[in-house]
């Protein structure tokens, strides 16, 4: 990005500028040193741009020294080399080393493009004419982008666009704003998130709003998602905003009367500076009324226009509190999309033995009964605010040795508490448990008694107060789905499945077991002897344990409780986690014979989150060798094209061998592909002996830094045939780089449309 101009510099030509007589000021008295400024003294510079000043000296070998008045507008190295790196105004001083009374300034003023115009930074063909005043910038033809000279992870751009027609016949052509990664290691249009339009017509009168993004894996696109279900009239123009804060963009797009707006969360840009930027599918696009900042404070602004609060909720399953406790209390700020989420807090009335600060953290006295009523206030919006009156009770003196009965939540006739389980009947229920602290794991048997949608049951781990929670348990449904829930307190709750649909002995009304550990802000999730999932809560300290019970009747027993070290032990009979579609007996592994859809394509994990596989529970860095035994391997379907999957670096899903089946059961084929290269993929026939499809094979992987051997029923595989050439094996099992001895390695085991029994799986570091 950086584009210098170069002028002749220094003392090399200071006897052609004397002779020649040229510029500068008078010539001082001779035998006193002397610096004559041989350019402009006015200098007008975009960022991005250098210049190299020329001097020269007479009467001393001392030389110069350079500064800068401001090294976030323009910098400069010792051999007068400055470089605008930011907008604004400064001065360049060359002083003679001898005599520092003696000296020069050059005045720079810097300004920046607000579309880059440079080759490698932008695409297809751009009329940059009307650029410099503020005026439209065309879109004239081909696959394009345009980016905006405002990089960084805190940016906002706005626009109006208006498709005006197309090029190469693509009249069914997308359009729109993004986020791009370029760099040095990512050429511009390989990386990027898109937000724009789809045409539903071939005059784009009509487009569907959507969102959408390429990957660094071949290439590969991303998951698309529309906006709306059904297309907008908005005669191929709109005006359109897209503001990035850390990973998250917040998209606005205005269409005469209709707005929609979308939050979309893209990881893979945590670090890394993106462009704003418009793209083009081969549409003729007008570009008018843009601004773009990446300052701060008015990326912030900008996030205010996306959605002001427009409700406030106080958080709390419970009216009652306890007396001589604190709480910190929260509120939800609707809709879920305000960007401002920050409340302040106060008495509706003051009470004696009770304070409140504004940030939240409510102090109540030994002593205190009966009401107090807290108000909560946006902080964004005006007037949204909301009160809400606690009733203050004295400390619970319950016998159970292990529920809190008297704080029970829920209709008093629809619980039952025994010795180590509970009963609930109907509505919704919440039964504390005396358990409480950074450290626990419980585990019980969670039988329904009805198979509905809507009900639920299982724990919480609850902050005082219920004022936040992490939630884990069961779903009911009508249909066959057997899947969990869990949710970081008020926000959004999230599934995954914990057995194979239509799994008659694992449904709401089967007995099933679960677990949760909770260690700090870490919670484990187990369901019938598997680990299935870790997942991250947004607080950790103390929280106390919850059953919870809602929509139905539903049976807890067995319940168990551990603390401390003998909580935290339970993970170390776990050395993988294990999909919900996979079912374990002891150290056998069944994967499920799925077609998972498009959603969950053949780079199965960790797509899906390893729902038909096996993940192991650590990172590894180094080497290490996955052993395990393969049998009962069957395609799904009628046609084959299924695979078994050892993954070396589950992070990057083509660091991988890969067993593939296809054909069909007249006339199957079986090969090997050793896909360890994003842009190969190279099937190989299996050598004699190796039959994949009866009986067992024995599977050895060393993955080493050099690359990685293959081991099948414990013979070392050096060369495989492809279209009748032997190949050598070990140009395929190569790394390309993918990993060294730093690189942390998370392998698997997994399956693409087809069943198959993995037996003993180990993985051990050399």
């Amino acid at each position: 990005m950086k584009k210098f101009i170069s002028i002749l510099c220094s003392v090399v030509l200071a006897c052609v500028f004397l002779l020649a007589g040229c510029g500068g000021s008078a010539a001082p008295p001779a035998g006193t040193p002397s610096l004559r400024l041989r350019s402009e003294k006015e200098q007008a510079l975009k960022v991005g741009e250098g210049i190299t000043l020329v001097w020269t000296t007479a009467n001393t070998e001392e030389g110069v020294t350079f500064a800068s008045s401001d090294k976030a507008v323009v910098t400069v190295d010792n051999y007068g080399s400055v470089e605008a790196v930011g907008t604004g105004e400064a001065d360049v001083t060359i002083t003679l080393v001898e005599d520092t009374s003696v000296s020069e300034k050059v005045h720079f003023t810097v300004t920046r493009n607000f579309f880059m115009q440079e080759n490698g930074y932008k695409n297809g063909t751009i009329d940059f004419t009307n650029a410099e005043t503020g005026g439209t910038v065309l879109i004239k033809d081909g696959q394009a982008q345009l980016l905006v000279e405002r990089p960084g992870q805190a940016w906002f751009f706005k626009c109006h666009l208006k498709r005006t027609g197309c090029t190469n016949g693509d009249t069914w052509g997308r359009w729109g704003v993004g986020s791009f990664l370029v760099n040095a290691g990512t050429p511009i249009g390989e990386v990027m998130l898109w937000a724009g339009f789809q045409n539903r017509d071939e005059n784009a009168n009509t487009c569907v709003p959507y969102y959408g993004g390429w990957r660094t894996t071949g290439n590969a696109q991303e998951t698309e998602v529309e906006l709306t279900t059904s297309p907008i009239e908005m005669g191929g123009e709109a005006d359109v905003t897209i503001i990035r804060l850390g990973t998250k963009h917040y998209v606005i797009f205005e269409c005469g009367d209709e707005v929609v707006k979308t939050v979309v969360d893209i990881e893979k840009f945590a670090g890394k500076d993106t462009f704003p930027g418009v793209f083009g599918q081969n549409q003729v696009i007008e570009v008018s009324n843009y601004d773009a900042s990446n300052e701060e404070d008015e990326v912030l602004a900008a996030l205010d226009t996306f959605q002001l609060a427009e409700e406030v909720e106080v958080n709390g399953l419970d009216n009652r509190l306890i007396a001589g406790r604190e709480y910190d209390l929260t509120a939800s700020v609707y809709p879920a999309v305000t960007v401002n989420k920050n409340v302040t807090w106060g008495m509706e009335t003051a009470k004696e033995g009770v304070t409140l600060t504004p940030a939240g953290h409510l102090t109540v006295g030994a002593n205190v009964r009966g009401d107090i009523t807290v108000r909560v206030t946006a902080q964004s919006g005006e007037n949204v605010t909301k009160t809400r009156t606690f009733t203050v009770v004295a400390p619970p003196t319950s016998s159970s040795s292990l529920f809190e009965t008297e704080m029970y939540i829920g209709e008093s006739g629809n619980m039952t508490a025994e010795a180590a389980g509970a009963t609930f009947t109907a509505g919704e229920n919440y039964l504390p448990l005396k358990t409480s602290g950074e450290t626990w794991y419980v585990s019980a048997t969670v039988q329904g008694a009805e198979q509905k949608d809507g009900v639920r049951a299982g724990f919480l781990s609850a902050a005082a107060g219920y004022t936040k929670y992490f939630r884990y348990g069961i779903a009911g449904s009508g249909g066959t789905a057997r899947h969990a829930e869990y949710g970081d307190g008020y926000g959004e709750t999230f599934t995954l499945n914990y057995a194979a649909n239509g799994d008659t002995a694992h449904g709401f009304m089967g007995a099933n077991t679960i677990g949760l550990l909770k260690d700090g802000a870490s919670y484990y999730l187990f369901a019938n002897g598997k680990l299935i999932a870790k997942k991250e809560a947004a607080f950790a300290g103390e929280t106390f344990l919850v059953l919870y019970a809602e929509g139905c009747g539903v049976t807890f027993s067995n319940v168990t409780v551990k603390t401390g070290t003998e909580a935290a032990a339970e993970l170390e009979k776990h050395a993988f986690y294990v999909g919900g579609y996979v079912t374990k007996t002891g150290n056998v592994y069944k994967l499920a014979g799925e077609d998972f859809g498009e959603a969950n394509n053949m780079n199965w994990p960790p797509d899906n989150d390893y729902m038909n596989g096996l993940k192991f529970a650590q990172a590894i860095k180094g080497d290490y060798t996955i052993e395990f035994t393969m049998s009962e391997i069957k395609p799904y379907g009628s046609s084959y094209d299924g695979k078994v999957l050892v993954y070396l670096k589950s992070e990057r899903v083509t660091a991988s061998i890969q067993f593939v089946i296809k054909g069909n059961s007249s006339f199957p084929t079986v090969a090997l592909c050793t896909n360890l290269d994003d842009n190969s993929w190279d099937e190989y026939t299996l050598p004699a002996g190796v039959d994949l499809l009866n009986g067992e094979t024995q599977v050895k992987i060393v993955k080493k830094a050099a690359g990685a051997e293959l081991w099948l029923n414990g013979t070392q595989i050096t060369a495989v045939t492809k279209s009748g050439a032997t190949v050598d094996v070990d140009t395929l099992l190569r790394n390309n780089g993918y990993w060294n001895a730093d690189t942390a390695c998370t392998p698997g085991i997994g399956s693409f449309k087809c069943g198959v029994t993995i037996t003993n799986p180990v993985i051990t570091q050399s």
